[in-house]
């Protein structure tokens, strides 16, 4: 519960999901299955979002519709970022995914920490944003993270936003491709495998971080923002080296 709620708290003023927080910690903290771990880390942040989102729309938050065409390829992206997911699983051994993953995840981090020396563009073309969307689900499914720091650099550099008003699109992008996910995880029978027993703690405590995270979000100005969000991000890298540097040695 206290991971959840944590993770849920920082990644909904972030618009970073709350799933790249709860799977190097599930995994540092209780060793579970790689498979399990996605599916409560996915469950949980699609509570989260759509409880987040619900209160930046009543706060007073605007969207256009640019976020919709990115949301449309990140929900498609979502399918296939699964499936290569399924495929990754079943080809190498549980641990040599695991190091895959937190590698790909540590790549990304860093990259966003140094979003601002990074070359931006204006997107308007709907299919050109679908694509860029297709690729922001794709790597977020694969990753089994919710969008994540993904959403808001690739939101940042396509749609020239500020890193707030990123976080809150990122939002809306994490709720549909989760959900997306979600739907083909309980179709083909994904859960139906998996212990999901530690929903019952996980999920009041990611309503709980959807609630409060847009109030923080709203108080912060745009400095103070970013610079805890570089924090979050150093942060972020020290846990995922130890997981791997554990990973490894074990």
């Amino acid at each position: 519960m206290l991971i959840a709620l944590f993770a849920t708290l920082i990644g909904s003023i972030f618009g970073i999901g709350g799933g790249v927080i709860i799977k190097p910690a599930l995994e540092a903290v209780l060793h579970l299955p790689l498979a399990q771990i996605n599916a409560l880390s996915g469950v949980t942040v699609l509570c989260m979002a759509a409880v987040s989102l619900f209160r930046y729309l009543k706060g007073g938050e605007k969207l256009n519709a640019e976020v919709i065409w990115l949301s449309a390829g990140a929900v498609s992206g979502g399918f296939l970022g699964k499936y290569l997911f399924d495929l990754m699983n079943l080809a190498v051994p549980e641990a040599n995914a695991k190091v895959v993953q937190y590698s790909l995840l540590i790549l990304l981090l860093i990259a966003a920490l140094f979003k601002n020396r990074l070359r931006s563009f204006r997107f308007h073309n709907a299919a050109a944003l679908t694509l860029v969307g297709l690729f922001m689900g794709a790597l977020s499914a694969f990753l089994g993270i919710g969008g994540g720091p993904i959403n808001l650099l690739a939101i940042y550099l396509v749609l020239k936003l500020d890193a707030k008003q990123a976080a809150v699109y990122s939002v809306v992008v994490i709720l549909l491709s989760q959900a997306a996910s979600m739907c083909v995880s309980s179709a083909t029978g994904g859960f139906a495998k998996v212990d999901m027993s530690l929903l019952y703690a996980m999920i009041p405590a990611a309503i709980a971080g959807g609630l409060l995270g847009p109030t923080l979000h709203k108080k912060w100005n745009l400095s103070l923002f970013e610079r805890n969000y570089n924090y979050l991000l150093l942060g972020l890298v020290a846990l995922n080296v130890y997981t791997i540097a554990r990973l490894i040695l074990a």
